[in-house]
């Protein structure tokens, strides 16, 4: 996978594409400007969140459960110096219980992106390039 972002003003609001989709990045550094894209922790929001629904719905195919309605929300705590991401999930499910509980923690242990924050997946710079205007 690849992912693409170029900046399309001066401002930094930002273009990002992978496989033909496209989002609006803002990266600027005021507030006060018109805000028309996603923040990057907000992306990564997006990311835990989907992959937790990812997950969800993978694990309850495995196991022929019917999901009604799923809820998946993401947020920043912040106690100190430490940021934490909390995930709260919420299933509507005709089963009991214990098996969505069940199903939701087998769901925590698998969902790609949180597992890879867990294990502290390195991120490396491989190229870096100045143009000179």
């Amino acid at each position: 996978m690849a992912i693409h972002i170029r900046t399309v003003t001066t401002h930094g609001t930002s273009l990002g594409w992978t496989n033909g989709r496209s989002l609006t990045i803002d990266a600027s550094p005021g507030k006060s400007e018109q805000r028309v894209g996603f923040e990057a922790e907000e992306l990564l929001g997006f990311a835990i969140g989907a992959s937790y629904v990812t997950s969800v719905l993978r694990q309850a195919a495995r196991r022929r459960i019917s999901i009604c309605n799923l809820a998946v929300d993401v947020s920043y705590e912040s106690s100190g110096d430490v940021p934490e991401i909390v995930v709260s999930v919420c299933i509507e499910a005709d089963v009991d219980e214990s098996a969505v509980m069940e199903l939701i923690e087998t769901a925590d242990k698998t969902t790609a992106i949180s597992k890879m924050l867990r294990l502290g997946v390195p991120v490396r710079l491989t190229s870096a390039h100045v143009i000179r205007k």
